[in-house]
């Protein structure tokens, strides 16, 4: 059985390291933010150990919005390139369902770059299965933008 607990503070270089190997450069302290910003309750960083080692994490969140239930969304899912295959992501995805049926969830939501067949795989596995296709599209905006907004009060 592969321990799983959630994020503590001193998790965060561990968290860092994972986050930067799956190609998002990230240091310690922009993950101690990140996650201080998280709405309490509404979602959950869950890390496996092996020994003192933190070798994988999933992030799961609630998902609300007008159309549909509230569900759970899979955010982020990494488990170290070593310990790739041997059922450390499994079993975070095993713990992530159990927060999302805990807070009354009825459905799991995971995306994946299409580029990231293993991924695609490993979700089908584990009885995920394809719903829809879709585009991201992004814009990098200003940090502070002249005017003012009317939406504001």
């Amino acid at each position: 059985m592969i321990p799983i607990r959630r994020a503590q503070r001193q998790d965060m270089g561990a968290l860092a390291h994972l986050v930067t190997q799956l190609g998002y450069p990230s240091d310690r302290d922009q993950i101690r933010r990140r996650i201080n910003s998280l709405a309490p309750g509404q979602s959950a960083v869950l890390v496996a150990t092996s020994g003192d080692n933190i070798v994988g994490f999933v992030h799961i969140a609630i998902k609300v919005n007008i159309q549909v239930e509230p569900s759970a969304d899979v955010r982020g899912l990494i488990v170290d390139e070593r310990e790739r295959g041997s059922g450390v992501g499994r079993a975070l995805m095993q713990a992530a369902e159990d927060w999302a049926i805990q807070h009354r969830c009825a459905n799991v939501y995971v995306s994946t770059n299409v580029l990231r067949l293993g991924a695609r795989s490993f979700y089908r596995q584990l009885g995920y299965e394809p719903v829809k296709e879709s585009l991201v599209f992004s814009k990098r905006l200003p940090a502070e933008r002249s005017g003012s907004n009317p939406h504001r009060r």
